[in-house]
Parts: structure tokens; sequence; C-alpha cells
């Protein structure tokens, strides 16, 4: 899906397949390092399209991986 959103040039769906991929990873047990950087370019993406709903739950979801897969490591979580 996202070689095609890609291909596409789907933006939105773009961003929106990289969160969904990044939340399978967390319930998959997939690298922590993983669902950052799809979190992150799902951010990015929304940031540079202006979609404020869609960063404000990059954000959140980027907050909950880290208090749930970096145990301490709160401050990074309440950064996002």
């Amino acid at each position: 899906a996202l070689t095609l959103v890609r291909s596409a040039g789907l933006r939105q769906t773009e961003a929106e397949v990289l969160s969904d991929l990044a939340l399978h990873g967390l319930y998959a047990g997939r690298p922590q390092h993983e669902i950052e950087v799809e979190l992150q370019e799902s951010l990015d993406i929304y940031q540079q399209i202006g979609d404020t709903t869609g960063e404000a739950g990059a954000l959140g979801m980027l907050a909950y991986s880290i208090y749930t897969q970096r145990e301490g490591n709160y401050d990074l979580g309440i950064h996002y």
C-alpha cells in the first residue's frame, strides 16, 4: 500500500498508511526505531500538507510509542 500511494502522490493517504504501519508494529513487536521512523515520516507529511488533525494524531502516537516501548523515557514522550 505504501509503495502504491507514494507512486500515486497521495500524500494524505501516505501519512495514514505510515501511521497504520506504525500502530501495527507496536502490537506486533517490531523494533521501536522502525516505528518511530514511520511515525516521524507521517508527522512530517501531515505538517507539510497542513493537516493539523493528522499531526495531532501522529504526535499522540509518537508519545504513546515512547511511553510503551522505551521505559523511563518520559521526557521524550512529553516532548511529543
